[in-house]
């Protein structure tokens, strides 16, 4: 069902903000996501079992003995790996088996050099004495072959909470190392040092690609101002030898694309931005500039035209990293400048704001009954101030009004995707907003679109607070690597206050439909079919077809 309250709007006008927010990359910079090929392995609970008994000698074993040399939190690890070898017969060769398995239980994924020694002895009352050796990091080297200032390097690979970074702290800054733009790959290895129970670990660090591009053709833009859209993304990644890099995309609607009744209208959107390392471990800092202008075309043509700039500072730092979990954190400075005409310079909308903002994401990778899964999450809070002036120059003499007014919102969102057999998975997705008073087109949330509810265009409604769901299935096919078909619900609900220009109500947005995709090499497609879930608002298709190619180069 869809139902707005009389006093709302169901349709949204295309603006310089309506553009922005549906183009959040030219404003916002997108959260790492981590690989899934690394894995971190289970530790066993039952007895290994890589040593036969081929007639071997054994004898029952009731205890294990590690001199004390064990932390209390070791021995409460060692206790429980050893738990189902008390009270049972043993061999020779199965001790060895155990002494390894110990081994990496101890290590226990780097926090410490343990090596456990099954010496010689004369086992009595069925206790058996393990030895432990500690060792320690001698030393920290890199091999670079980048073209990234070595020093950048080793400050990453060296960070650590106290003193030499452990084993598993190396593990993380080599993750963070092959993050880096100009890194392809790096490659920790373990050789003995010259001191007792030292290891050296040397980091080889190979190049990556130093040019990078995309181009993709979507019918994602908005209908009176060219919905048919080309784009290209291209960069240069370590230019400077910073670890830094530099990024462009553009997007246009070209005329040719368009339909003949919207032939008249354009848009074009632009970004460029520039970040490096900021020297403090893996952080990032770097800035923006962004540009949006259109010309509104069928049955609105020559009634509008708008023009938007915006200077971004922002900043990342990575928090957590490991197999299974990350997690970052980051903050941003938007300074934007609008002004959109109607009705031949008639009426004209002037805004200048600034909004700061906070954020986490991050990603944890686990598994349901041995089935992978992930979750994907992050949250927003930010507070802003905005200045809108209005013009009206109908008359002999201009009419001008304007408004000042700061504001909060926050905004969360959540995915999981869950494995059910190896071809098929399902997936929740939510995102929300919730904001201090009603805000301007940029700010608010869209429930429609190909990142919202599918059904519906990119105009049909946004609000000041409100949440999209998402739920959907999908089938890989092994005979045809790479496509994937799919079945999705949707759902939206959100409001808009009443203490703005915009009269207060809410509203609900439903759709449902198919999609395919297909992800090669090179070249990747979407393509989703969304029919609506109820009574659609005024001036909205029954129907929406959602369609994207894309290639890298």
């Amino acid at each position: 069902m869809t139902a707005w309250h009389a006093s709302a709007h169901a349709y949204e006008p295309t603006s310089t903000g309506s553009l922005l927010r549906q183009n959040p990359e030219l404003i916002r910079e997108a959260g790492a996501e981590p690989g899934l090929d690394r894995a971190i392995p289970a530790e066993p609970s039952a007895p290994v079992a890589t040593a036969r008994d081929d007639g071997e000698l054994s004898f029952p074993v009731t205890a294990f003995d590690f001199g004390s040399a064990l932390s209390p939190e070791e021995q409460q690890r060692a206790d429980a790996f050893t738990t189902p070898w008390r009270g049972r017969n043993v061999t020779i060769s199965q001790l060895h088996a155990l002494r390894d398995a110990l081994t990496a239980v101890l290590y226990n994924g780097g926090d410490s050099l343990v090596r456990v020694i099954l010496p010689p002895q004369t086992v009595t009352d069925g206790v058996v004495h393990f030895e432990i050796v500690r060792g320690h990091i001698e030393s920290l080297d890199v091999e670079n072959t980048s073209n990234v200032v070595t020093e950048r390097l080793r400050e990453i690979l060296h960070t650590s909470r106290d003193g030499q970074p452990s084993l598993r702290e190396i593990e993380r800054n080599v993750r963070l190392t092959e993050e880096v733009p100009g890194v392809a790959s790096a490659t920790p290895t373990l050789s003995a040092g010259s001191e007792p129970g030292g290891t050296i670990v040397t980091v080889d660090v190979e190049p990556g690609d130093r040019f990078y591009g995309a181009a993709a053709i979507d019918n994602a833009g908005s209908r009176q101002a060219g919905w048919r859209r080309f784009g290209v993304t291209g960069g240069i990644n370590n230019p400077l030898g910073l670890g830094d890099q530099f990024q462009a995309t553009a997007y246009l609607t070209p005329r040719f694309m368009q339909t003949k009744a919207g032939e008249d209208g354009h848009t074009r959107l632009g970004r460029v931005s520039y970040d490096l390392l900021t020297g403090l471990g893996a952080s990032r800092a770097g800035i923006a500039y962004s540009r949006v202008d259109y010309k509104l075309g069928e049955a609105f043509a020559g009634l509008g035209t708008g023009s938007a700039n915006v200077i971004s500072l922002y900043g990342t730092n990575p928090v957590i990293r490991s197999g299974t979990v990350s997690l970052d954190v980051g903050a941003s400075l938007n300074f934007k400048r609008s002004s959109d005409e109607k009705f031949g310079d008639i009426l004209r909308t002037d805004e200048r704001s600034v909004l700061a903002s906070v954020r986490v994401d991050g990603t944890m990778l686990g598994q349901l009954d041995e089935r992978r899964n992930a979750i994907q999450y992050s949250a927003i809070v930010s507070r802003g101030t905005a200045k809108q002036r209005e013009s009206d120059y109908s008359g002999s003499v201009a009419a001008l009004s304007g408004r000042r007014f700061d504001f909060y919102k926050a905004e969360p969102a959540l995915a999981y995707v869950q494995a059910i057999t190896p071809t098929i998975r399902a997936s929740v997705q939510m995102r929300g907003q919730w904001a201090s008073r009603s805000l301007d087109s940029s700010e608010r949330l869209g429930l429609g679109g190909p990142s919202a509810v599918r059904a519906y265009d990119q105009n049909a409604a946004s609000v000041d607070d409100g949440f999209v769901f998402s739920v959907a299935a999908s089938k890989s096919f092994s005979s045809i690597p790479g496509t994937s078909l799919q079945i999705f619900y949707d759902d939206a609900r959100g409001r808009t206050r009443g203490d703005g220009p915009i009269p207060g109500g809410s509203v609900r947005l439903q759709g449902y439909g198919i999609g395919a995709n297909f992800s090669g090499k090179r070249v990747a497609a979407q393509l989703s079919y969304a029919m609506r879930a109820g009574h659609a608002p005024a001036h909205t298709a029954r129907q929406q077809t959602w369609v994207t190619v894309s290639t890298t180069f």
